[in-house]
Parts: structure tokens; C-alpha cells; sequence
């Protein structure tokens, strides 16, 4: 898996392949716990946090009123 440059972006490329094995061209890819893009944009991991706190915000409001 890897990414393709951005200044290749207009450019058709081959395949690239090792061990016989094709790579496959991702836009984004989830790596020790944090997405990358390949445009070096952080939009999809910081709202992956916001949907992540708000869970946990949520739960945290339903045991306070619980009892």
C-alpha cells in the first residue's frame, strides 16, 4: 500500500509491484491509531477524535443522571 505523489497526480502510472505481488495506490491509510491522507490533510483523524469524544462525553452524561 503507499500513496501516489502529488506530482504525479495528472500522470498515469504502472503498477508497481514486489515479489510478484501488486501495491496497491490508497488515499488514506490508518497507522498506529491516526489516519494519513495523502493530500497531508488531518480532517478525517481529527473528526474520527470529535465523534470519539463526543461518545465518551455521552456516556459520561448518562451515568452521571443515572441514579
Amino acid at each position: 500500500m503507499c500513496f501516489k505523489p502529488n506530482s504525479l497526480n495528472g500522470l498515469f502510472v504502472s503498477t508497481l509491484c514486489l515479489n510478484d505481488v501488486p501495491v496497491t495506490l490508497v488515499t488514506s491509510n490508518k497507522y498506529l491509531g491516526v489516519i494519513i491522507h495523502d493530500k497531508h490533510q488531518d480532517d478525517d483523524d481529527i473528526m474520527s477524535y470529535v465523534k470519539s469524544l463526543y461518545s465518551r462525553g455521552s456516556m459520561l452524561i448518562s451515568t452521571m443522571y443515572c441514579f
